[in-house]
């Protein structure tokens, strides 16, 4: 290495080192001024600084957040985070939304994600089954020049759950809400709890 690549690399740790240490500093003033209001101080709760210390690591790596507040209860089924009880709500499809939409919870985004799920699948399936009735229904009555008809509309429908299976799931684990066309209206008259 060149000595100027040397210094330049010392200076920028120099400075990365005074920042940290400007941070831990200002953390472990807020640490203190909480457990301090929290009397933890004041009535010997704390009989080491190791406390503090561990506060002020879990405060730093959590960022804004400090590390002594309790933990906030989820309304959410099963404790999970809202995301992922939306994502998996629309990635296991009907069944995955049935179990997200009766685990508790009352969180809005999390019953609508699982009740557009069940609304979706369900309405894909009553689809399929529609297909089946009507080729039995073609070949009863020897109009089987429609099958190939049948064939397309079934592939292009599969791929359109196939598309809205992926932009669902994808948008619910990135804490988005979805709203299909015609299924989110659909949804809101089977499931008006949920909207």
């Amino acid at each position: 290495m060149r000595p100027g690549i040397v210094v330049a690399h010392g200076l920028f740790l120099q400075q990365n080192m005074r920042h940290w240490e400007s941070l831990l500093v200002t953390r472990a003033t807020e640490v203190a001024a909480h457990l301090a209001a929290e009397g933890a101080l004041a009535s010997g709760a704390v009989r080491s600084s190791s406390y503090v210390v561990a506060a002020l690591v879990i405060a730093t790596l959590k960022g804004d957040q400090m590390a002594t507040q309790p933990p906030t209860t989820k309304d959410t089924p099963f404790g999970l985070e809202p995301n992922v009880a939306a994502g998996l709500a629309y990635l296991f499809g009907i069944i995955g939304g049935i179990v997200i939409y009766v685990g508790g919870g009352t969180n809005k985004f999390v019953k609508w994600a699982a009740a557009q799920s069940i609304t979706l699948w369900g309405a894909y399936i009553a689809y399929q089954i529609l297909v089946v009735i009507v080729d039995a229904m073609l070949g009863l009555t020897h109009l089987w020049i429609l099958f190939p008809i049948v064939g397309i509309v079934t592939l292009l429908v599969g791929i359109l759950a196939l598309i809205a299976w992926l932009y669902t799931f994808i948008t619910g684990f990135q804490g988005k809400e979805v709203r299909l066309p015609i299924i989110a209206d659909l949804t809101t008259r089977f499931f008006p709890q949920a909207s």
